[in-house]
């Protein structure tokens, strides 16, 4: 039989005074989920990608993937087209067969984007 040193109706957190067993917070640890340049993760899982036009601040909306190496491809296609050789890329020995798009237009990076994320 157990011994309740505690009043009726008092709830505590047994665990509220072990500094290790405190919840994360919602603020970034430095660790990213993504080990990739221009990919995100989202919260139920998804990969995202986007990526900035130079010279604006304006972003063109890559898309949402299921892992984060098809994210990865689509951004690399994207920034290859928009900055050529000064692009930040997540694989660069594959720069030779990413596809280009047709025109600067968002809808046309966006489709050699996905195009590049499913593997051509």
């Amino acid at each position: 039989m157990s011994i309740n040193h505690e009043p009726p109706g008092l709830k505590t957190n047994p665990h509220a005074s072990d500094p290790a067993s405190k919840r994360s917070s919602r603020k970034r640890t430095g660790q990213p989920d993504a080990p990739f340049h221009g990919v995100r993760k989202r919260s139920w899982g998804r990969y995202v990608s986007e990526i900035r036009l130079p010279g604006k601040k304006t972003r063109v909306w890559l898309g949402s993937f299921g892992s984060p190496e098809m994210a990865a491809r689509a951004h690399d296609s994207a920034a290859f087209f928009l900055r050529g050789k000064s692009a930040s890329l997540n694989y660069p020995d594959s720069v030779g067969s990413l596809p280009r798009p047709e025109s600067c237009s968002s809808k046309d990076i966006q489709l050699a984007a996905a195009k590049a994320a499913t593997g051509f």
